[in-house]
C-alpha cells in the first residue's frame, strides 16, 4: 500500500526550508565579507591618500619656508609663515592640521650634563635603578676616547657625538618602546602615555633649555615645571605659539634643574602633517595619516641664504592635534 501523498508534500516542504534557511545563512555570510572587504579597501585607498596628502603638505611648507612672500596689500596672506607653529589648511584633496616642533623643545643628547640627561630618562617612565647606567652608557658613547686606548664594553660603542637619535636603538637595553614611547597603567589603573627617548632627547637640541611650544609635558614635569603649570602652558600652546616676553614673564630665572625654559626654534625642527581626505561626497574621512620630517637649515656659501633640507622622513608619526570642533 502506497503513503499517503500528503507526508510526501510535508517532507519536501521541510527539505525546501532547509535548503532556504542554508541558503539565506550562506547569502548573509557573503553579504558580510563582501561588506567588509570593501570597508577595508576604503581604508587602504583613505590611507594612501591620507599619505600622499600629509607628506605633500609638508612639501609645500618646506617650500613657502624656502621662498617666503609678502602678499600684495589686501590680498590674502601666505598659508604659512617663518615662526609660525600650527596650520589649518583645506586643500581639494582633504584638510591637513601642519605643525612645525622645533628640537630645542628637547635636550641634546650629545652636550646635555649627567644630571640633565638622568631627568629625561625618568619623563620617559624608566625605572630609578636603570637611569644611571643608561646614563654612563650615553655619556661612555659620546666621549672619545685617547687614541690607543680601547673601551671595556662588550657592546660596540661608537665613542663620538650621536649623528642620529636612532643610534640610540644601537645601545644595549634600548627596547622599541623606551625609544619609541608606549602606554603604561599606573597602580591606580589609570593608562598615561610615556614618551620615548626620541621625544626628549635630540641630536640639535639644547644643552641647558627647552622650548615651552615644543616641549613634552613629561619632560617639563621633570625638569621642575609644576603640574598646573605645565597644563596651563599645553593648553595655552593649543591656540598660539607662546611668546619670548611671556616666557620671560613666567620663569624670570632658571629652574632649580638649571633648565632655562625659552620660546623660540634654531635652525633644526620636525614638521608633522595630520591629513584627512576627502570622499567624493565631500566629508572628510574618519582616517587619519600623520607623516613626519626632520628639517635643517644649512649654510653652503656666506653669499648664498640658508638650505632647508630634509634629513630624514618618518611616514609614521603620531599627533595630538584636534580638528575645529574636537575637544581634547
Amino acid at each position: 500500500m502506497s503513503p499517503p501523498r500528503n507526508s510526501n508534500r510535508g517532507a519536501a516542504l521541510v527539505t525546501v526550508l532547509w535548503l532556504t534557511a542554508a541558503l539565506a545563512v550562506i547569502g548573509f555570510a557573503v553579504a558580510g565579507t563582501v561588506r567588509t572587504e570593501a570597508g577595508r579597501a576604503e581604508n587602504l585607498v583613505d590611507g594612501a591618500r591620507a599619505g600622499f596628502l600629509a607628506r605633500g603638505a609638508i612639501e609645500r611648507l618646506r617650500h613657502f619656508l624656502r621662498y617666503p612672500f609678502s602678499p600684495p596689500p589686501g590680498q590674502p596672506p601666505p598659508p604659512f609663515v617663518s615662526g609660525q607653529s600650527r596650520a589649518y589648511w583645506t586643500l581639494p584633496g582633504g584638510d591637513v592640521i601642519i605643525e612645525m616642533l622645533p628640537e630645542t623643545g628637547k635636550l641634546s643628547v650629545n652636550q646635555a650634563s649627567p644630571e640633565l640627561l638622568g631627568l629625561a630618562l625618568a619623563a620617559t617612565g624608566m625605572p630609578a635603578g636603570r637611569i644611571a647606567p643608561f646614563v654612563n652608557a650615553i655619556v661612555d658613547w659620546r666621549t672619545q676616547l685617547p687614541p690607543g686606548i680601547l673601551g671595556a664594553s662588550t657592546f660596540w660603542v661608537r665613542h663620538a657625538s650621536f649623528e642620529q637619535i636612532e643610534e640610540l636603538m644601537l645601545m644595549p637595553g634600548v627596547t622599541t618602546d623606551l625609544f619609541f614611547g608606549y602606554r603604561d597603567r599606573l597602580p591606580g589603573g589609570e593608562v598615561v602615555v610615556r614618551p620615548g627617548l626620541r621625544d626628549v632627547l635630540s641630536v640639535y637640541g639644547s644643552p641647558n633649555s627647552i622650548d615651552l611650544n615644543a616641549a613634552h609635558p613629561a619632560l617639563m614635569a621633570a625638569v621642575g615645571i609644576d603640574p598646573e603649570t605645565v597644563a596651563g602652558i599645553v593648553k595655552a600652546r593649543r591656540l598660539e605659539p607662546l611668546t619670548s616676553p611671556v616666557v620671560r614673564q613666567m620663569f624670570p630665572t632658571a629652574l632649580p634643574s638649571g633648565i632655562q625654559p625659552r620660546a623660540g626654534f634654531d635652525g633644526a625642527f620636525t614638521v608633522r602633517a595630520t591629513a584627512r581626505p576627502r570622499r567624493p561626497d565631500g566629508q572628510l574621512s574618519e582616517y587619519r595619516r600623520t607623516v613626519a620630517a626632520l628639517m635643517v637649515y644649512e649654510t653652503a656659501l656666506l653669499s648664498q641664504p640658508p638650505r632647508l633640507s630634509i634629513r630624514q622622513w618618518y611616514d609614521v608619526a603620531t599627533s595630538d592635534a584636534l580638528w575645529p570642533g574636537e575637544t581634547p
